[in-house]
């Protein structure tokens, strides 16, 4: 997979991200950080796409980011209203904690 995550530069602490396979655009990461918290506001692949490792990627860079300006803890909201079954396999996958429609991740371990 030739998967590359494009980094838009517009504020030293939010994060705007495309995947990009080739020349298509197939997955977006929106975020920010505030001192040691890192918020994760989107993270969206095109549905063609999923399931082939594209967030799990995506969700590594932002965090990478995040670490890299100081984050200690991950927060975001979890919408299971939207049919977010995925989305919540996904955050498990990825050892992130939900609880009363919020994700939560400790960064330091």
């Amino acid at each position: 997979m030739g998967i590359e995550v494009r980094l838009n530069k517009t504020l030293d602490a939010s994060y705007s991200a495309f995947a990009m396979d080739g020349p298509e655009v197939v997955g977006s990461t929106l975020g920010t950080v505030n001192g040691e918290l890192a918020t994760l506001n989107s993270i969206h692949v095109i549905p063609v796409k999923r399931r082939s490792g594209i967030g799990t990627v995506m969700f590594h860079a932002f965090l990478d980011w995040a670490k890299g300006l100081g984050a200690k803890r991950l927060a975001g909201e979890f919408k299971p209203e939207f049919g977010n079954c995925a989305a919540g396999h996904f955050y498990n996958a990825m050892d992130v904690k939900i609880t009363d429609k919020t994700l939560y991740k400790d960064l330091d371990g």
